[in-house]
């Protein structure tokens, strides 16, 4: 699997801003629930910190297990055997288990399921931008890893989900680092839905190193996004997560570019044994 260690570290913002904002937080195993809070904050001065590039292969360094998505290429300009593809659905359909799929610099307009067991590797949140008009990543399978984009979801959407197929197929393992979601209104930004019943419950699911905001708005200035959760990890009766880390994850209310006061209705949602929850900043 893919590590951080091959990234420089991004940089942090020196000075935490006021945190006006409440986080509540539900947590199963003897953590009280506490009272949702929606609140209006002051926006951000400036985008917020840089994320750090992340250095992809060329084209002719890539090993037979390796995919490189490029908007530059134009459908039929590439073939399959290149390893090159024009958008992210098509190397995925083609990938396999164990394959990584580094995504260039670009703009990609479409909504991606990921149902493989697969490295997806972006050149860098500031450099990789991935808009859906629906769900932007749908992730069906375990082991997986995604870092390195913003993912912009639509109002009604969750930007990201992890859903189960099977209980071989439960959404572990899962690495979501050094990525900017940005949540459209009445959305949730990443969303792992209940384990299915009798499944193995150890997930060992991390996430690091990303930016959670709300979306600007599209035509009405005063009305920016309401996000309902930024991240919300849920469980069932039969089935509870374990070893769920949440690190190092900066919470905005400002909207991305700090130009309108957004909303959120609750920043994480954590139902989970083992939950490790260290080193989160809060921007008001």
């Amino acid at each position: 699997m893919y590590t951080k260690q091959d990234d420089t570290t991004h940089a942090v913002r020196a000075v935490l801003l006021a945190a006006i904002m409440v986080v509540s937080m539900v947590a199963m195993g003897g953590v009280a629930a506490q009272p949702a809070t929606t609140q209006s904050v002051q926006p951000a001065v400036d985008d917020g910190p840089a994320f750090a590039s992340h250095t992809i292969p060329a084209a002719g360094d890539l090993a037979t297990d390796e995919f490189l998505v490029d908007d530059d290429y134009e459908p039929g300009e590439v073939a399959d055997n290149d390893l090159l593809y024009p958008n992210i659905t098509a190397a995925m359909n083609n990938a396999g288990d164990g394959y990584t799929i580094y995504v260039a610099e670009g703009t990609y307009d479409e909504s991606v399921t990921v149902d493989k067991q697969v490295d997806l590797i972006g050149e860098g949140a500031d450099a990789v931008q991935v808009t859906g008009n629906s769900v932007v990543l749908t992730i069906t399978a375990d082991s997986t890893t995604v870092h390195g984009f913003t993912l912009v979801g639509d109002d009604g959407d969750n930007v990201v989900e992890g859903l189960a197929t099977s209980p071989s197929n439960d959404v572990k393992n899962l690495e979501f680092t050094d990525n900017r979601v940005i949540v459209g209104d009445d959305a949730k930004g990443l969303y792992q839905e209940p384990m299915i019943q009798d499944s193995p419950s150890h997930t060992e699911t991390l996430i690091q190193g990303n930016e959670f905001t709300v979306r600007d708005p599209d035509s009405s200035p005063s009305n920016p996004a309401t996000a309902v959760n930024f991240v919300h990890i849920d469980a069932s009766t039969d089935a509870i997560p374990h070893h769920v880390t949440i690190d190092d994850n900066r919470f905005y209310t400002p909207t991305h570019k700090g130009e309108h006061v957004g909303q959120v209705e609750r920043s994480l949602v954590l139902q989970a044994h083992d939950r490790p929850v260290t080193n989160n900043q809060l921007h008001a």
